[in-house]
C-alpha cells in the first residue's frame, strides 16, 4: 500500500522545490527548516513499520492548472485561490521522474531513540480515539522536531537531485515546447529566490 505525500504542503509552480511566490520560507528559515514541511519526516519516524520512500518530481502541471497567485481573505479564514480548478487545460504533457528510495532514516532514529528512549509508533488496528487524547499524541517534543527535520531534510535532498536531474533532461532533449513552470509564478519570486535556484 502506497500513500501519496506532497511534503511542499502548497501549490508551487516555480519548477523550483518548495519555492513560490505566495507561501514561501525567506532565506534565514529555509537554513533553519529547510524548504519541506516536517510532516514526512514525524510520519516516518512514527511509522509502524520502516516505510519505503520513493522521491518523485513532477513538471508541468503549470500547463494544465495554471497558477494566478491569488491569496483571499474568505470571512475569518484564508482561502488558498492559486489555481482554478474550473479551468483545466487539457492535451498537454506532465512529465513524472522517479528517485531510488531514500536511505538514512534508520540510523537517524535509532540515535534519536538512543538517547532519547522509543519512539511511540502509529497503531494500525481501526481505533475510535477521542479527539483531544489523538492530538496530545501527536504533541512533539524539541528533540522529536529536530528528528523530523533531519529525516525531511533526507527527502529534501532526494528530491533536489531529482529536481536537478529533471532539468538537465529537459535541456539535454532540447525540449522546448514543455512549460515546466508558471511564468507568473517565477515572476512573483523575489530576484534573490530566482538566483538561488538549482
Amino acid at each position: 500500500q502506497w500513500a501519496h505525500i506532497f511534503p511542499e504542503g502548497r501549490v508551487v509552480q516555480t519548477a523550483q522545490l518548495a519555492r513560490d511566490p505566495i507561501t514561501k520560507r525567506s532565506e534565514r528559515e529555509e537554513k533553519e527548516k529547510g524548504r519541506l514541511k516536517w510532516g514526512v519526516g514525524k510520519l516516518i519516524a512514527h511509522a509502524p513499520v520502516p516505510p519505503v520512500v520513493v522521491p518523485f518530481y513532477h513538471l508541468g502541471m503549470a500547463s494544465v492548472l495554471p497558477q494566478h497567485n491569488v491569496w483571499s481573505e474568505d470571512g475569518k479564514e484564508f482561502r488558498n485561490g492559486v489555481v482554478s480548478w474550473k479551468n483545466i487545460r487539457a492535451g498537454n504533457r506532465v512529465k513524472v521522474w522517479f528517485g531510488d528510495p531514500v536511505e538514512g532514516f534508520a540510523e537517524l532514529i535509532a540515535k534519536h531513540e538512543q538517547r532519547h528512549g522509543p519512539l511511540w509508533k502509529m497503531d494500525t488496528a481501526p481505533t475510535e480515539p477521542r479527539w483531544d487524547s489523538l492530538m496530545k499524541q501527536w504533541e512533539s517534543s524539541r528533540a522529536e522536531k529536530e528528528l523530523y527535520s533531519a529525516l525531511t531534510r533526507q527527502v529534501e535532498a532526494a528530491l533536489l537531485k531529482l529536481e536537478r536531474k529533471a532539468k538537465l533532461e529537459l535541456v539535454g532533449n532540447n525540449q522546448t515546447d514543455f512549460q515546466a513552470a508558471c511564468p507568473r509564478a517565477l515572476a512573483a519570486l523575489p530576484p534573490g529566490i530566482a538566483k538561488r535556484a538549482p
